[in-house]
């Protein structure tokens, strides 16, 4: 009976030491796992510096363009404006003045075909 024992006692201890051997190169794993997680998280956080830095200076040139079109769409307002006005005026002035002129030559066409008649 106590090599019963002794056997089932031989049977368990190559048993746990298999399962300990296996649990230790889990183990072993899962700290090469952590390893590459942490160096992956390391990464992260220098590209979300990096996009911060960026988003930083992207915000200045979005704040850059916008007094540029400030600037632009005051300029157009008090400077082109108006002189688009006096041009369209100008031309307006210049059309009526044909049609005037236009019926003035009607007139004396009509008068010159009455005298050749």
């Amino acid at each position: 009976m106590d090599e019963k024992v002794f056997d089932l006692m031989e049977k368990m201890y190559i048993e746990f030491s298999k399962r300990f051997d296996n649990m230790e190169e889990d183990i072993k794993d899962l700290k090469g796992d952590v390893g590459s997680l942490k160096a992956d998280v390391g990464s992260l956080k220098t590209d979300v510096g990096s996009l911060k830095t960026d988003v930083g200076s992207l915000k200045t040139d979005v704040g850059s363009l916008k007094t540029d079109v400030t600037k632009i769409n005051t300029k157009i307002e008090h400077d082109l404006m108006p002189k688009i006005t006096a041009l369209f005026d100008g031309y307006k002035q210049n059309a009526d003045k044909l049609d005037r002129i236009e019926k003035e030559v009607s007139k004396h066409e009509e008068i010159i075909l009455r005298r050749v008649k």
